[in-house]
C-alpha cells in the first residue's frame, strides 16, 4: 500500500479512544501520509453503519457491483466533498452485545470493506479499542497476550477490565517502538486466531502481515462467540494500519 501519493481518509466510530490513538500513531509514523483534519467520527457504531447502508443500498447491499461508498461518505461528511481520497479505512468495535448483532452480516461487512483502494478497509476491534492497550506488563512482551479472552457475559464490563490490568494508561507516553511492539503482539495473536502459530521469526511475522485476511478473523471470533458461554479473544486490529500501510514499519 506504501505510496507517496495516497490520501487517506480514516472512517472511525469515535471521537476519543479511536481519534487519540491515530493521532499518536501518525505522531510516531510521520511516514504515514494520513492528515488529522482526515480523521473523521462516525459517532455510531458498526450496526448503525450496517442499518445506513441497507437504508441507502438495500438489505443486499454488500452483493452490489455498483456501490460508490465514496458518494455514501460525502453524505455523512460533506466536508470531503472536492478531496482527491486514494484510500479509505473504517475502524469500529466487535459489538456483539448489540442486540442487532448478525455473524453473517458482519462477515458480509468484512468481505465487502476488504481493499483501502476500492471500498474501503475495516478494521474491528475485539471486543473494543480498549484491546489496544490490554496489556499487562510491563516492559513488553506480554507473552499472555496470546490467550487473552473476553468472555461473552464481561463484554460490558471490559473497559473497566482494561483499567484495572493494563500497564499502559497512558497512550501519551506511548513511543515508536511501544506502537511497533502493540502491532506485533497482534499480528501474532490473528495468527494464533486464524492457525494456531503465534511465535514466527520475523520474516514470518511480515510474510503473515501481507497476507492477513481479517474476515478470516471475524469468522473465527464469531464461531468462539457464538454462545452465551463463550468468548473472544482480545484483539486489536486497527493498529495494523501501520503494517498495512507499509510492513517495513513494523522493525524501523
Amino acid at each position: 500500500m506504501y505510496n507517496e501519493g495516497r490520501n487517506i481518509l480514516l472512517i472511525v466510530e469515535g471521537a476519543d479512544d479511536e481519534v487519540n490513538l491515530f493521532k499518536k500513531i501518525i505522531q510516531c509514523f510521520p511516514e504515514i501520509k494520513l492528515e488529522p483534519e482526515n480523521i473523521l467520527v462516525y459517532n455510531t457504531n458498526l450496526w448503525v453503519l450496517n442499518e445506513d447502508l441497507i437504508k441507502e443500498f438495500g438489505e443486499n447491499w454488500h452483493e452490489l457491483e455498483d456501490i460508490d461508498f465514496r458518494v455514501f461518505c460525502e453524505s455523512k461528511f460533506p466536508e470531503i466533498k472536492g478531496k482527491k481520497i486514494t484510500d479509505t479505512f473504517l475502524v469500529f468495535d466487535y459489538e456483539r452485545q448489540d442486540p442487532r448483532f448478525d455473524s453473517t452480516q458482519l462477515e458480509n461487512l468484512c468481505s465487502f470493506f476488504n481493499d483501502s483502494v476500492e471500498n474501503g478497509q475495516l478494521y474491528i476491534n475485539y471486543p473494543m479499542i480498549e484491546s489496544y492497550r490490554h496489556l499487562n506488563k510491563k516492559p513488553l512482551p506480554d507473552d499472555d497476550y496470546k490467550e487473552r479472552k473476553c468472555n461473552v457475559s464481561d463484554i460490558k464490563q471490559y473497559k473497566h477490565t482494561v483499567g484495572l490490568e493494563t500497564k499502559f494508561h497512558d497512550y501519551r507516553k506511548f513511543d515508536r517502538e511501544t506502537i511497533q511492539s502493540i502491532i506485533v503482539h497482534n499480528l501474532k495473536k490473528a495468527s494464533f486466531i486464524t492457525s494456531g502459530i503465534y511465535e514466527m521469526d520475523e520474516e514470518t511475522l511480515l510474510s503473515f502481515a501481507r497476507n492477513i485476511s481479517y474476515i478470516e478473523i471475524a469468522q473465527k471470533q464469531n464461531g468462539y462467540s457464538s454462545t452465551t458461554s463463550g468468548f473472544i479473544f482480545v484483539l486489536c486490529t486497527c493498529v495494523m494500519f501501520v503494517s498495512d500501510y507499509n510492513t517495513k514499519l513494523l522493525f524501523e
